[in-house]
């Protein structure tokens, strides 16, 4: 019983109302749900633990008065559609680490050691208990020290690479999660704390649990750093697997120019990832978190427009110079929507049709009726 027990007496003013007042009556209430919902509880637990799952050893929680409880089944642990079938499902649920896998790990982990990357010194969680190991700097392009990923790894995976023991054939390939940090695409770094790279991964890692990965990139002028993460895809394509990962999970995340670089990805993967031999199904989501979509009004709006102009001069002209077209082909939103206004002139919409048939983007029947008709005139002209 987690609330406490009620005794009989209180439950007497729902019988008598007449006599009691209405904060009484709200008072019980709340108490005879809670008795209720014991009872349900009770029930709940009593079915899953019949069904495998199992109690872990409770721990103190950084306060010293509450104790959380863990109800666990490792078998149940699975990424999947809530409206799959039961087919879907199952086909989803993260597959066990062998023994050949923890070889495997433990083997790669040894390699990038080797070759330069190198351990930061683990700390615990802000909640207390599980620790997020980092292997840093793993080189995945050979121009630049920029060109290097860090990898943020649940302890049981860290332990499964060390630890032949009997406990870690429980262990289980993670979901990928893929973080590209911000900055304006002029500042930052992957292991930069005031642009968020290390708070995001480290967040997943621990109360998801899945294996986060930081890529660092060349900041400064377009295109290298959408070349960067790129690469950087493909090297999670190649090696993560080996590390514990789950290829059947991998999501994109970016934030700020990061959700920039995320976004254009996909749009133009024609460009960027096929040539690499990045699939489309290779990534089972994409999160965007305060990303820059529209490079000549990457702000919302005012009557006197300061911010747009500030943020163009100190970030997007240094990136993306001042060619129209260039900023054109590399507006997400334009290139979702291309009658979407902004403050250029010209024929915005047949420019932008001619860049999604060249990166396949979309069919031109799926384009608005009017950019159909102009594309048709200029045709016969």
């Amino acid at each position: 019983s987690i609330l406490p027990d009620i005794e009989m007496t209180e439950c007497l003013p729902s019988i008598f109302p007449d006599k009691v007042s209405s904060e009484q009556k709200e008072s019980t209430a709340l108490l005879l749900s809670q008795r209720i919902d014991q009872a349900v509880l009770s029930s709940k637990l009593s079915s899953l633990v019949s069904d495998g799952a199992s109690w872990c050893n409770p721990n103190p929680s950084d306060c010293r008065e509450t104790i959380l409880h863990t109800l666990s089944n490792d078998q149940s642990l699975s990424i999947s559609l809530d409206k799959g079938s039961s087919e879907q499902k199952e086909s989803t649920v993260l597959p066990p680490l062998r023994r050949a896998d923890q070889a495997a790990l433990s083997s790669k982990l040894s390699s990038l050691i080797s070759s330069g990357a190198s351990w930061l010194t683990p700390k615990p969680s802000d909640e207390g208990g599980t620790i997020v190991h980092t292997l840093s700097n793993i080189q995945y392009g050979s121009d630049s020290h920029a060109q290097s990923l860090d990898i943020y790894f649940p302890e049981d995976i860290v332990v499964a690479a060390y630890e032949a023991s009997a406990k870690c054939s429980t262990v289980r390939h993670r979901p990928v999660y893929v973080h590209i940090h911000g900055g304006g695409w002029s500042r930052g770094s992957k292991d930069s704390t005031f642009y968020g790279g290390p708070a995001m991964a480290k967040s997943v890692a621990y109360s998801v649990g899945c294996i986060a990965v930081t890529p660092g990139y060349r900041r400064g002028a377009y295109p290298n750093f959408l070349y960067d993460v790129a690469a950087a895809l493909r090297w999670v394509k190649d090696n993560i697997a080996l590390l514990g990962g789950d290829l059947e999970n991998v999501f994109l995340s970016g934030h700020s120019a990061g959700g920039h670089i995320a976004s254009l990805l996909m749009l133009r993967r024609a460009t960027f990832l096929d040539p690499l031999g990045i699939p489309p199904q290779f990534l089972r989501g994409v999160v965007l978190l305060s990303g820059v979509y529209d490079l000549f009004r990457p702000m919302s709006v005012a009557p006197i427009d300061v911010k747009n102009k500030w943020f163009l001069l100190a970030y997007v002209t240094p990136a993306f110079g001042s060619d129209e077209q260039l900023k054109r082909e590399n507006s997400p939103l334009l290139l979702l929507d291309p009658s979407k206004g902004t403050s250029t002139t010209g024929n915005i919409e047949l420019q932008i049709l001619n860049i999604l048939k060249k990166d396949k983007v979309v069919d031109k029947e799926l384009l608005p009726n009017d950019i159909q008709e102009a594309s048709g005139k200029k045709k016969q002209k």
